[in-house]
Parts: C-alpha cells; sequence; structure tokens
C-alpha cells in the first residue's frame, strides 16, 4: 500500500486508508453483532520488531 500512496501522493490524489474489521462468525449471545476487532496490516519489518519485544511464557511466569 505504501508504493501506491506514493504515487498517488506524487500525483496530488489522497492516499488509500483502509480499515479492516474482523466480525465474530459465532451466534454466541445477544451482543453477538458487536464482537468485532480491527485487523492491523504491518510490514514484516514491523512484525519482527514486535516479535522480537514478546516474551516467552517461561519470561511471564
Amino acid at each position: 500500500m505504501k508504493r501506491i500512496n506514493d504515487i498517488r501522493t506524487a500525483k496530488g490524489e489522497e492516499a488509500y486508508a483502509y480499515d479492516y474489521i474482523l466480525l465474530c462468525n459465532k451466534v454466541c449471545g445477544s451482543a453477538h453483532y458487536n464482537m468485532q476487532m480491527n485487523i492491523v496490516v504491518e510490514t514484516e519489518a514491523e512484525y519482527q520488531k514486535w516479535l522480537a519485544e514478546q516474551k516467552t511464557i517461561a519470561e511471564l511466569l
């Protein structure tokens, strides 16, 4: 998406913004319709940085 947005910006056009939402696919109660979360799409480098910062279960105990 960055490459596309760089091209659009160079043309003076507005950059694309995506908002992905994950919806629950089980009927599990009266608030089922409201069971959702945003999905964040990261680059591989951003993911690897985040992963390196995570603690193992042994470190958490």
